[in-house]
């Protein structure tokens, strides 16, 4: 195979046909549970609003869970159903849409097109390869260090692993490694380790960061701002990814020795001299790095200074994109995000927070590092059952509310949630992995054999370094 080959393109992903009877069996729990709640008599803890809440909230689970709607439409609809059953009000239940949360979404959506279509995001990625070397070792690191490069900059994870993935594709092809072997296993989880570690270093590094923040502020009645989250999560972020790959480097070792640098050099040749359209991005692009370093002098929020300068970007004769280029964004996603975080505030509304806070808080009550490790055992397992992005928006409001009441920082027990919720083991249990691992290049039993220390990994990084570095912030 020629190493001049173009990158692959994104496969399709299509879920396989699921039996009749398993699809039976879902459709009857998702809906089946919430008339449960429905049916079920009132009582004076679990009250009619919470009954309603939960046969509400277990559809959507059940349907994030299980595939049986698409998520998009779960998530815009979510809302309009608490109203219905009258359990919130239009202004309660469309809340989140008046934070800043949607439109760090939306903003944070124009710039990862800003990046793609320029082609400046595939330039950083390969450049940051070049850098470092082209063995195995040094190819993952520089797929790392490009990760950690275009954290802030792409707010969409799937963004990012598109970008990663292809690039971890092309490099197994171009040097014609055998899919789901060692070398290539390790690539493939190079590339996915890139986009999943360094993300939760910024506010805008995913869409779930954004998310528990927004919830978090509902409780606190402060949002944290880009600056200060920078702060306590950039450089312990940056160790959390390096040890993902030492964990990797330890447990898969290359059946095949390559240099990759003749590869990547091609690629980027291929790239021709930095365009125009390039370079204002790239202005662009730092001009937000800068405004959202520095929100704590000018205090714009970071929504807005995503707005304005995706706003910029399509200004005629200065921007690069044009109106065609927002057919190519997923915006559908802002729905998901902004329908999700209406479960937090309602939930509170109800009551249901403060009673699960109460069943909780006998369980975690301790030393703060006991608590601490508690929470992320907790978003460890709850991964097994929910996508991030539900587990997110089904308890950080619960657990921010169990940080006050135990006189801990709402910020310390939420962040520790991420790291939890930040384990995988398995494909389904997240959409960016089960992306990479779609292409075929990584076996299952690899996968298994990194993520699995990792948990154990983070754990211990997280009582020897993170906490005693949130401690030192100050949480």
């Amino acid at each position: 195979m020629s190493t001049t080959q173009k990158p692959p393109s994104s496969p399709k992903l299509e879920a396989k046909p699921k039996s009749k009877t398993k699809l039976y069996l879902q459709w009857i729990i998702a809906f089946g549970v919430p008339l449960i709640f429905f049916l079920m008599p009132a009582t004076p803890v679990l009250t009619k609003p919470i009954l309603k809440f939960l046969a509400i909230t277990s559809w959507a689970v059940a349907s994030w869970v299980f595939g049986i709607i698409p998520e998009v439409v779960v998530g815009f609809i979510l809302p309009v159903l608490y109203i219905v059953v009258g359990v919130a009000t239009a202004k309660d239940a469309f809340s989140p849409w008046l934070t800043n949360v949607p439109w760090i979404s939306f903003g944070g959506l124009i710039l990862t097109a800003m990046m793609m279509t320029t082609g400046l995001a595939s330039r950083v990625a390969y450049k940051a390869i070049l850098i470092t070397g082209g063995s195995y070792k040094r190819t993952i690191i520089g797929l790392m260090l490009g990760g950690l490069v275009v954290a802030p900059l792409i707010p969409s994870i799937i963004g990012k692993a598109a970008l990663f993935a292809i690039i971890g594709v092309s490099i197994c092809q171009a040097l014609n490694l055998e899919p789901q072997s060692k070398t290539a296993s390790g690539i493939m989880l190079g590339a996915f380790l890139a986009v999943a570690g360094p993300k939760l270093s910024y506010l805008t590094g995913a869409g779930d960061g954004p998310l528990a923040m927004g919830l978090v502020a509902k409780v606190t009645g402060t949002m944290i701002t880009w600056g200060e989250f920078a702060l306590h999560n950039a450089i312990i972020g940056v160790i959390y990814s390096f040890l993902a790959l030492f964990v990797l480097f330890l447990t898969i070792k290359p059946d095949k020795e390559f240099d990759s640098i003749d590869v990547i050099k091609t690629r980027y040749q291929e790239l021709g001299p930095m365009s125009g359209q390039e370079k204002k991005a790239a202005v662009f692009l730092g001009l937000a790095l800068l405004l959202m370093v520095t929100d704590f002098l000018h205090k714009v929020d970071v929504g807005w200074v995503l707005m304005m300068v995706a706003a910029a970007a399509f200004i005629p004769g200065v921007g690069v994109l044009k109106v065609q280029d927002l057919n190519k964004t997923n915006f559908a996603m802002v729905f998901f995000v902004a329908g999700a975080m209406s479960i937090g505030p309602i939930a509170g509304q109800t009551g249901i927070v403060k009673l699960a806070a109460n069943t909780l808080i006998p369980m975690l009550q301790g030393s703060s590092l006991y608590t601490y490790m508690c929470v992320y055992f907790f978003g460890v397992v709850l991964k097994f059952f929910l996508t991030p992005l539900a587990a997110v928006a089904m308890f950080t409001t619960t657990i921010a509310e169990i940080a006050l009441q135990l006189g801990i920082h709402p910020y310390l027990l939420v962040y520790v949630f991420k790291y939890g919720v930040d384990q995988y083991l398995f494909p389904y249990e997240y959409a960016v992995l089960l992306y990479v691992y779609s292409f075929g290049y990584m076996s299952l039993n690899s996968i298994i054999r990194v993520m699995l220390p990792r948990m154990f990994v983070t754990g211990i990084f997280l009582v020897l370094i993170a906490y005693p570095y949130w401690k030192w912030c100050g949480l």
